[in-house]
Parts: structure tokens; C-alpha cells; sequence
């Protein structure tokens, strides 16, 4: 069992067996803030888990890839602003060896767009961007979740 956590909410974790993809309901806070060792969270409202157990894995609704095999893109479709909210939409496209394994429509909505960026990114808070940046990036790929 490793322990995760929920992408868009730091104290939300969780424990998640790689061999059944199940992920536990919220664990107790604990005296000392526990190693994670992934992400996990929904685009296009399938389950993604971002996780290190050996290597960087992505599981996409149950299935596991090797992260370092895909390739992840996304693209703004529109965004609008409605009562000083933004709402983003995106594209995003995975591919493993050049064949899409996954290709979705999703909604980013922006109250986040209230804080200064200043000491943020955008990725910060759209988990399909932070999947797109890291999969260009071996470097970055290397370092997460990594002791």
C-alpha cells in the first residue's frame, strides 16, 4: 500500500494497493506529515493515479502504463469568465508508442484564479497540465515521489 494524495486537496490522503488500483476512503492526520508517493484525482471523470513503486506509473481507470512510455498533451478550448470565476476547457490526449490511450473534454473551474500566481502555477492546479508538463520532462519525471 502506498500513501497518496488527492491532487487538488493537500490533506486528503489516501492509501492505494497498485496491484487492485483501489484507493482507500480519507486516513487519519497523523503526528508527522507521512512520505507520499502520488497523485491521484479525476480528468474527464476517469480515475488517474500518478504514482512511484519502483517506477513512475500513470493509471488511467485501472490500467497501468510506465509513465516515461506516454506522451500527454493539452489544449485550451475556451474559457470564460462568469462572476469573477474562470472556467477553462480542455483537451488533453495520452499516447503510449504513438496510439491514444486517452482523450477527453474537461472543465477547469478557477476560484484558485483568486490567489496571486505569483508564487504559483497554473499546473498547480489543473492536474491535466501538470501530467502534460511532466511527461516532457525526464528530469522532473525522475525527481517525483523519489527519495
Amino acid at each position: 500500500m502506498l500513501i497518496i494524495r488527492y491532487y487538488h486537496k493537500y490533506d486528503d490522503l489516501r492509501l492505494f494497493d497498485p496491484i487492485t488500483q483501489e484507493i482507500s476512503k480519507p486516513i487519519e492526520a497523523m503526528n508527522e506529515r507521512p512520505k507520499t508517493y502520488g497523485f491521484f484525482g479525476t480528468i474527464g471523470g476517469v480515475q488517474f493515479v500518478l504514482y512511484r513503486d519502483q517506477r513512475l506509473m500513470l493509471s488511467i481507470d485501472g490500467v497501468n502504463y510506465v509513465f516515461g512510455d506516454l506522451n500527454v498533451s493539452t489544449n485550451t478550448i475556451s474559457h470564460t469568465v462568469t462572476d469573477g470565476r474562470i472556467d477553462l476547457v480542455r483537451y488533453i490526449n495520452i499516447y503510449c508508442n504513438d496510439e491514444v490511450i486517452f482523450e477527453s473534454e474537461y472543465n477547469e473551474c478557477g476560484p484558485y484564479f483568486e490567489f496571486d500566481f505569483t508564487m504559483y502555477d497554473v499546473e498547480d492546479f489543473d492536474f491535466g497540465l501538470f501530467l502534460d508538463m511532466f511527461s516532457k520532462s525526464k528530469e522532473k519525471c525522475e525527481q517525483l515521489f523519489n527519495d
